[in-house]
């Protein structure tokens, strides 16, 4: 990566090396540069394809299937869940495929990352929380009303008065009902075990966090380098163009949009996903202007590589770990925001989100007895967005080719 003293550019060729990467500036690898802005290789075949896969499946869940129609495995996926899928497939190929093929740059990556203990712990607790999102709710199914279940269990090492819970899965002494491990973590008032209403709302917390930054990458990396690039008026147009993105909130759009159309998760998405991304821009556009300088791109530039060229491979490179960063801080406000929104029935009333359990279980007239109801999930809220922050504070550094020096 290009530092402020112009270092040497993250070629393709230097991705695997990070000694080669932090050695004063050179000339860029000249070769290919004839060859085109459009890359070629087999990732960006792959995903594409992947693309339009997933659009063609999703066409004909639209047009041909019916509302209670399946497209496969019994899956019938809404608009939110359709755009996870493509965030999904954007991961695996430009996040997942370069750590697995360029593994002396994940030891790099991974050993810097042991040097931070928070950060550390921070990821491996996003690993599970991914890893349980992804396959808890294919595994347990969705939150039902289950009408022979008893509602207010209390966890496991809690009780409750059996004056509230009048059926009792465990013990019953002294007057209370005792947690019991067929519900671990409980039930809620419609006997909804709480573990089943957990795992759902940590899909929905991947939704946000996947689709928006699927959403918020692209558009600030275009719009940042763009401006950087070419300078003069169209700068100027770009950037006043995201001041007044900024000032625009997205929270009153999101209100009055959702009065035209039903409250929908999708909706959330796309409004705070197209409306969050400004001030990324210009964290991308500061540095792709320090990329510009730098002695390897006009080197590049006299040996007659065209600007998009200069993009793809000496600028892109050198702004994608400030924008993973920033994307990586951000997310975390968004999920927040959700879960705000649907604490005030202002979001998605089927996303069994989060904050619908939260806000489920202060709504209870009897909130202190069942206290587990909304004090699990939002433990589990907090937890989640400071690991997100650490994570985000570590990668900043972990992505820095500088940190070795």
């Amino acid at each position: 990566m290009a530092d402020g003293d112009g270092g040497t550019a993250r070629t393709e060729g230097e991705l695997s090396d990070p000694q080669r990467r932090e050695t004063p500036a050179e000339l860029p690898d000249l070769e290919g540069i004839s060859r085109g802005p459009l890359p070629g290789n087999w990732r960006t075949w792959a995903f594409l394809l992947s693309v339009a896969a997933v659009v063609g499946a999703f066409a004909y869940d639209y047009t041909t299937l019916g509302p209670r129609e399946t497209i496969v495995f019994g899956w019938d996926l809404a608009l939110h869940e359709w755009l996870f899928v493509l965030s999904l497939a954007v991961f695996v190929f430009y996040v997942l495929v370069p750590l697995v093929t360029n593994r002396r740059l994940t030891l790099t990556y991974w050993r810097r990352l042991r040097d931070r203990p928070l950060g550390l712990v921070s990821f491996l607790y996003l690993v599970v929380f991914f890893l349980v999102g992804m396959v808890g709710p294919e595994v347990l199914g969705a939150p039902s009303v289950a009408t022979f279940n008893p509602p207010y269990q209390p966890p496991v090492g809690f009780d409750a008065s059996n004056v509230f819970v009048t059926t009792c899965a465990g013990e019953v002494s002294g007057g209370k009902c005792h947690g019991s491990m067929e519900y671990p973590l409980g039930t809620d008032g419609n006997g909804r075990d709480m573990i089943v209403l957990l795992v759902n709302g940590m899909r929905v917390a991947l939704e946000v966090a996947f689709v928006s930054a699927m959403l918020l990458v692209p558009l600030a990396t275009a719009v940042g380098t763009v401006a950087a690039e070419y300078g003069g008026w169209v700068d100027d147009v770009l950037m006043r163009g995201v001041d007044l993105l900024q000032v625009i909130p997205a929270f009153f759009v999101y209100i009055v949009v959702q009065y035209v159309y039903e409250p929908h998760l999708s909706l959330l998405l796309v409004v705070f996903g197209f409306l969050s991304w400004g001030s990324i821009a210009r964290l991308v556009k500061s540095e792709a202007e320090g990329t510009r300088q730098a002695e390897y791109v006009r080197a590049a530039e006299c040996a007659g590589a065209g600007r998009l060229w200069v993009i793809r491979r000496h600028v892109v490179p050198n702004v994608i770990n400030t924008v993973i960063s920033a994307v990586t801080l951000l997310v975390p406000t968004l999920i927040i925001i959700e879960a705000a929104l649907s604490y005030l029935a202002l979001g998605d009333p089927e996303a069994n989100s989060l904050g619908y359990v939260i806000s489920a279980g202060l709504n209870t007239t009897e909130f202190p007895t069942y206290w587990w109801i909304s004090t699990v999930p939002a433990v589990l809220l907090i937890v989640t967005v400071v690991a997100l922050n650490l994570f985000g504070d570590a990668l900043g550094d972990v992505l820095d080719p500088r940190m070795d020096r």
